[in-house]
């Protein structure tokens, strides 16, 4: 991590929903501009993402941990139970998922994203799950470099996800704690 930057990871609140919202959508553009269609992109509503949000906080199996510098949100990780997914009978309880790690450009290759994963296992730890899966764009070649270099391995398994009017395939990484 960069020696200049003093980083507080905490779990958020109810009261983080509207900033994780904006820092959601400005993540999203800057890390997407090659993947989505540009209009996609400029029509993302941090409004729409709060609302969505609110949802998420509702779920007390849900959690966020954010990322902050100087009292401003860099950075944020959502994670909890692993979603079951059509003919993956391989996932079970044990299983926890790693909804999204997302961090705006600036502040990436600074160690932060790892701390935040860091944090995130600490928590499922302690909620006794043993195993972890990520789902990614499947032409994220990034975000699977970083999953792999935090332990993550490829799987076979894919699924479809429509963003927009577009089907995009997604793959899962999986890391084992036994």
């Amino acid at each position: 991590m960069h020696k200049n930057m003093n980083i507080n990871i905490r779990l958020a609140t109810s009261d983080d929903y509207e900033a994780i919202a904006k820092l959601s959508v400005a993540t999203w553009q800057e890390s997407y501009q090659s993947v989505f269609p540009s209009d996609l992109l400029d029509s993302l509503s941090w409004k729409q993402r709060a609302l969505d949000r609110k949802t998420f906080f509702n779920d007390p199996q849900r959690n966020s941990l954010v990322a902050e510098l100087e009292q401003r949100l860099v950075g944020f990780g959502d994670f909890g139970p692993a979603r079951t997914e059509e003919n993956i009978s391989d996932i079970d309880s044990s299983f926890a998922e790693l909804y999204a790690i997302y961090m705006l450009d600036k502040y990436k290759g600074h160690g932060i994203g790892k701390l935040i994963f860091s944090e995130i296992q600490k928590h499922l730890t302690k909620q006794g799950f043993k195993n972890l899966i990520v789902w990614t764009l499947a032409n994220n070649d990034l975000a699977i470099k970083f999953y792999q270099n935090i332990g993550f391995n490829k799987t076979t398994w894919h699924k479809q996800t429509k963003v927009g009017d577009i089907y995009y395939t997604e793959i899962a990484l999986f890391k084992f704690n036994e």
